[in-house]
């Protein structure tokens, strides 16, 4: 009985160490010779395999990787499967592009075991295609593994099951690209660690009906530190106008992280009716940034879920110029703009540049910062922040020699809001500027104007108080209650620091030390 046992745990142990080993590691390498006739990866002729003869299997490590080699091209055109996938060589100077390895068919699926996916410095893996035929080719990635790109991977209609990460090898070097194409569909985690990813809105790009250009499904997208984001419109609205329609990032319950730098772009002369759309709920850190072109399209649109806050902790810059480009070059458009039922929460710093829309709402709390600075063209009313119940108004009835209108909301306390009752629960300041570009303060002359400030409570009578740095006072005039600014003037100069500060009771705002009675612009006492 006991040898019978030991012969049952000695067979058991045998198959137990067989499956581990399966699980575990290959069991040979296939390497690409490009001996056989063509490029095809179904060429037996083109492989070198250790543990049998033929085409790769589950079991073996691939390699696609010719060191002498100036360009090698291997094509995918039936289902094909392997335990680990190398595609190219390291390459510290750049990406050369000496290996690629692409599809060929339509629907045609890829089966990569644990030992995952390395595209290195000097590969491609193009997944599906889109311009080579009409309609464009889908493909199928599963991989056990993660999938990682130190060199090219351009996903173009495909659907992606695993981890994907962009990076840089501890060699040094480039970093990763990730440049989607069409409609791709990640199921897994998107991690970009070290290199680029760029989803390239192309209107014939798709296989079929429109889609998001990148799609992360119950999934994280991560940019981290030093990454970054293109939405690039890459000749939309060219041929018939179905790329753009449709997202260029997407997150479906989950959250793009961004640490690095989120960047649209696109061809000068072809894209300006167009935003660049991100439909995820959004976190941007204190490292990351947002930076907005205005000469190459309208700018950057966040949708997400309904009720989804974006929360900014960043710097976004709205009026970014490429290289070579001038002030000049940039054209009106939205800017950053959020979608209704949305809201963008801001603690960190934004800088508009030129006329923002948008339709959700716009807060800045705790710290926050958000400039804006528009040029005068007339008399008239300007609006200054994002349209909406924390605007800042500036109406002009005489511009005098006034050219600009800057503004900077501070989401905190005034340095010297002790000195005035009314504004010590107030956490907000303004810095207005006339003329200065850069938030500089050069006094205008000549002109008539008032000032409205946003009223954080409707209810209550308010006034609208300025700095008064050579007398260390608030100089303040008082707004009965019932609308959503408080309002002064006619000024001959807005130029300082203003807050706002809310009368509990105005039946006995007379009484208190520090106001100066002064008619509103509205007319109104």
């Amino acid at each position: 009985m006991n040898r019978y046992f030991g012969l049952f745990l000695l067979f058991f142990s045998a198959v137990f160490l067989i499956h581990q080993s399966a699980q575990g590691q290959a069991s040979g390498t296939c390497n690409w010779t490009g001996g056989g006739s063509g490029n095809s990866w179904h060429t037996a002729g083109n492989w070198s395999c250790s543990a049998h003869d033929g085409v790769p299997t589950a079991s073996d490590d691939v390699v696609i990787q010719t060191p002498t080699a100036t360009h090698v091209q291997v094509d995918i055109g039936a289902d094909a499967e392997c335990y680990s996938l190398t595609v190219g060589e390291a390459n510290l100077d750049e990406h050369s592009l000496a290996h690629r390895l692409r599809t060929i068919v339509d629907d045609v699926s890829i089966h990569v075991g644990a030992g995952g996916v390395l595209v290195h410095q000097s590969g491609e893996f193009l997944l599906g295609q889109d311009l080579s035929s009409l309609p464009a080719l889908r493909a199928h990635l599963h991989s056990e593994g993660t999938i990682v790109a130190y060199g090219r991977f351009w996903p173009r209609n495909a659907n992606i099951h695993g981890a994907v990460e962009v990076n840089r090898p501890a060699e040094g070097g480039p970093g990763g690209n990730l440049q989607a194409r069409g409609w791709n569909n990640f199921h897994g985690p998107l991690d970009v660690v070290d290199g680029a990813l760029a989803s390239i809105v192309w209107d014939r790009g798709h296989h079929g009906s429109a889609a998001p250009h990148i799609r992360v499904i119950d999934h994280d997208l991560v940019a981290h530190e030093g990454s970054l984001v293109i939405v690039f419109l890459n000749w939309a609205g060219g041929f018939g106008g179905i790329g753009h329609s449709q997202p260029g990032i997407q997150v479906e319950n989950g959250t793009f992280h961004l640490h690095g730098t989120l960047r649209n772009s696109g061809f000068h002369q072809l894209t300006s009716q167009i935003t660049a759309v991100i439909n995820a709920v959004t976190e941007v850190s204190a490292t990351g940034e947002i930076e907005v072109s205005l000469s190459r399209n309208q700018g950057i649109e966040l949708h997400g879920p309904e009720g989804a806050e974006h929360l900014m902790a960043g710097r976004v810059d709205t009026g970014w110029l490429g290289d070579n480009e001038t002030p000049e070059d940039a054209r009106e458009g939205p800017g950053l703009r959020v979608t209704a039922g949305r809201s963008l929460v801001n603690t960190g710093e934004i800088e508009m540049h030129y006329m923002r829309t948008h339709s959700g709402d716009v807060s800045n709390i705790n710290g926050g910062l958000i400039q804006h600075e528009r040029q005068v063209t007339g008399n008239g009313l300007y609006l200054l922040g994002y349209p909406g119940p924390n605007e800042v108004r500036v109406n002009i009835e005489a511009a005098g020699d006034i050219e600009w209108l800057s503004m900077a909301w501070h989401a905190q306390a005034h340095a010297q809001v002790t000195l005035n009752p009314f504004l010590s629960q107030t956490q907000d300041w303004w810095q207005m500027a006339t003329n200065g570009g850069g938030m500089a303060t050069t006094q205008s002359s000549g002109a008539v104007l008032s000032l409205s400030l946003p009223r954080f409570a409707p209810d209550e009578a308010s006034a609208a108080c300025r700095w008064v740095a050579a007398g260390a006072r608030w100089s303040c005039g008082i707004d009965p209650a019932g609308s959503s600014h408080v309002s002064t003037g006619p000024l001959e100069s807005i130029d300082g620091e203003w807050a706002v500060g809310e009368l509990v009771d105005q039946l006995f705002s007379d009484r208190f030390e520090g106001l100066e009675s002064r008619t509103p612009a509205n007319g109104r006492r």
